[in-house]
């Protein structure tokens, strides 16, 4: 009887940790051999769908805004340093528009 119960407590107490995780959701596998190509092709894809002109486009208003360039020891920029990167801008702003106008007046003559 001893034995019988002892082999009982024993088989219960080896089967409860294997039946203990029955109701989790674990992540799917990234293993590739489990993955399949949908799955790949939605990994792949990136997060936006922005083109370089649109990330250009945002880098100068930026700096037109005087975030950036940003010093590493001042980060975020103070409002000090806001104000010299929008000078900055502006006056090499000017600059290119001058330059524009000088390389449309030499084509054109």
């Amino acid at each position: 009887m001893n034995i019988k119960l002892s082999a009982v407590l024993v088989s219960l107490c080896v089967a409860t940790p294997a039946f203990a995780d029955a109701d989790q959701s674990y992540p799917q596998s990234t293993n590739p051999a489990q993955t399949s190509v949908d799955d790949m092709a939605q990994v792949q894809r990136p997060a936006s769908e922005k083109t370089r002109e649109m990330v250009r486009q945002e880098l100068i208003e930026a700096e037109r805004a005087g975030v950036v360039p940003a010093p590493k020891h001042d980060y975020p920029p103070s409002q000090v340093a806001i104000e010299r990167n929008q000078k900055r801008f502006h006056s090499a702003e000017t600059y290119w528009a001058s330059e524009q106008q000088s390389m449309q007046y030499s084509k054109s003559n």
